[in-house]
């Protein structure tokens, strides 16, 4: 999450973040994604695409853009780059 949140407030607008394989981020705290989200929300027009490969990790993704949009921040979860690049662009 740090170097989303880096890359963010070093001027990107437009962030795909396209994971293989990884854990299921359910555990909010431990990852700092409370705090990152915080950071985040001060920071207009930023566009954040989550793409997952595995049910679960999409499903992780899904939670991570509800409580992305509960702070203002725009991000949204995808099943495949193409459909993320396409929202990312629009």
């Amino acid at each position: 999450m740090q170097r989303i949140v880096s890359e963010i407030e070093g001027g990107t607008q437009r962030l795909l973040v396209s994971v293989r394989r990884s854990h299921a981020l359910f555990k909010v705290e431990q990852y700092g994604l409370s705090d990152a989200l915080r950071r985040l929300a001060g920071v207009g027009g930023i566009k954040i695409a989550l793409v997952g490969y595995s049910p679960e990790l999409i499903a992780s993704y899904q939670y991570v853009e509800l409580l992305a949009s509960q702070k203002g921040v725009a991000a949204k979860a995808f099943a495949s780059e193409k459909e993320s690049l396409r929202w990312l662009l629009s």
